[in-house]
């Protein structure tokens, strides 16, 4: 889908603010499925399961195992990696930024940065304030300010229902036509340095990671139960740093 540009963005860095000028971009209408990504896999020469990774050149893609009590998604047996029935449409997640830069870059694409998530966000009309099934509402008063827009972080009494991974398409479209940006999972985003290497942040606002440490700097052989990715097309004017 695509987004068109608009005023300067401020993306997050630690505890810095940055302004960035973002031209229009192409962003995935929905986070990477396990379908999608186990498809990724099977096309990749070189990779190895170790101590219940997936890995390839000794870096760590996905972990593997169950992500929430009784949801194991992909599963490794007999030399294959398979995904479950009940899964294949959901996000997959405990992937790490080494992995999901691997799947962006085999299509050609790239992971968002800090600046076009933020960007695709307001121009969608997303809330971002996290998504709650059961229709809670925040009523304890208190937030996180980040770029002048509240994000409240979600209780901790959520019931077990309302932490179960939806299929990517069983969320509704924003006005851009993209699904899920501030829903279900959270999301890898990446921040490009001075040193030509890039940042890997998390941004979304719904599940484990939900407040001001979601922004700070992450290993790319990180992963976490609530955090997937989706890509993005670059156009041929990239963003650049104000």
């Amino acid at each position: 889908m695509k987004v068109p540009a608009g005023k300067p963005e401020k993306g997050v860095q630690t505890r810095q603010t940055k302004t960035f000028t973002v031209t229009p971009f192409y962003m995935d209408e929905s986070k990477v499925t396990n379908h999608l990504y186990v498809e990724f896999l099977r096309q990749v020469e070189g990779l190895e399961v170790v101590d219940g990774t997936v890995q390839k050149n000794g870096q760590i893609w996905l972990i593997l195992g169950e992500v929430r009590e009784g949801y194991e998604p992909i599963i490794y047996r007999n030399n294959e990696i398979t995904v479950r029935h009940q899964a294949v449409s959901k996000p997959v997640v405990r992937v790490t930024p080494f992995g999901a830069m691997a799947y962006a870059r085999y299509y050609g694409r790239t992971l968002p940065s800090m600046a076009q998530w933020w960007r695709a966000v307001r121009a969608g009309g997303d809330s971002l304030e996290p998504y709650r099934p059961s229709g809670q509402v925040d009523s304890s008063g208190e937030g996180m300010m980040m770029n002048h827009e509240r994000v409240v972080e979600p209780t901790q009494t959520r019931p077990p229902e309302d932490n179960r991974l939806q299929p990517v398409f069983d969320l509704p479209a924003n006005r851009l036509g993209i699904r899920g940006l501030t829903r279900n999972v959270n999301e890898w985003t990446q921040l490009e340095t001075g040193e030509g290497k890039p940042q890997f942040h998390i941004h979304g606002g719904n599940g484990e990671l939900d407040g001001l440490e979601s922004y700070l700097e992450r290993k790319p052989w990180e992963a976490f139960a609530g955090v997937g990715f989706r890509t993005v097309l670059l156009l041929p004017t990239q963003e650049k740093a104000q």
